[in-house]
């Protein structure tokens, strides 16, 4: 076990660094990439070139399905306004991928995991038991062109600081702050602590529920604000 004094300055030092990512004294400190490549690409194409990993989804992204039923309703209705359009129609919203310098190959999603979470399930809604979609359905998100924002950063860390900060908007809870600073911080976070961590927020969940205090986690920032505490306390 690290020593209580190392622990406790870890923390401290999640803590300060989120501190500054919403200050706008980071600002500065930071080299705010420009846009090098803007271009409108059908749905169809980003949506496979993410299922298919070429554009990788980043440790530190959020999880899937954070959007609300009627967001995601709204989106699934877009697409579906596509299919008997004479044009290709401009969805809402953009992609935002990256590489970081000396990397170009590889290519991360920085900006855009719900709309593609939210078409993905509009695909398999569709597909049902079949292999593949349908060439009308097909057709249909050919149709649907979003907008992808390809960026450049120095390192991780600038894609952290850029990815919070463009979340702010869409409410980036402490834990999304958190855990993208775990994921910088400790090596091998996906394959090692990201379980760790789960485990010890299950363990403190039943410890409470055996002396009878019963933490309802009806929402996903109550949920993020326990998994918070469950980090302090294993400090």
């Amino acid at each position: 076990a690290a020593p209580k004094g190392a622990a406790f300055l870890f923390c401290a030092d999640i803590i300060i660094y989120c501190a500054k990512i919403v200050s706008m004294e980071t600002i500065g400190r930071y080299r705010i990439m420009l846009v090098k490549l803007k271009q409108d690409v059908s749905l169809y194409d980003v949506y496979s070139r993410i299922a298919k990993e070429k554009i990788i989804i980043p440790d530190h992204q959020r999880e899937a399905g954070r959007w609300h039923k009627v967001k995601t309703k709204k989106w699934h209705a877009d697409i579906d306004a596509a299919k008997n359009l004479n044009s290709p129609q401009l969805m809402s919203g953009v992609i935002i991928t990256y590489n970081v310098v000396g990397e170009p190959d590889v290519v991360k999603l920085n900006d855009g995991y719900q709309r593609y979470t939210a078409t993905a399930r509009w695909v398999s809604d569709h597909i049902g038991d079949q292999k593949n979609l349908k060439d009308d359905d097909r057709e249909t998100l050919l149709n649907c062109l979003v907008t992808v924002h390809h960026k450049e950063y120095r390192d991780e860390e600038e894609a952290i600081f850029d990815y919070v900060t463009s979340n702010l908007g869409t409410v980036c809870t402490a834990w999304d702050c958190v855990k993208a600073i775990l994921v910088l911080k400790l090596p091998n976070y996906k394959s090692v602590w990201e379980d760790v961590l789960d485990r010890i927020h299950q363990i403190l969940l039943q410890a409470e529920n055996q002396v009878g205090w019963h933490r309802k986690e009806t929402s996903t920032s109550v949920e993020h604000k326990n998994r918070r505490d469950a980090l302090m306390t294993f400090f």
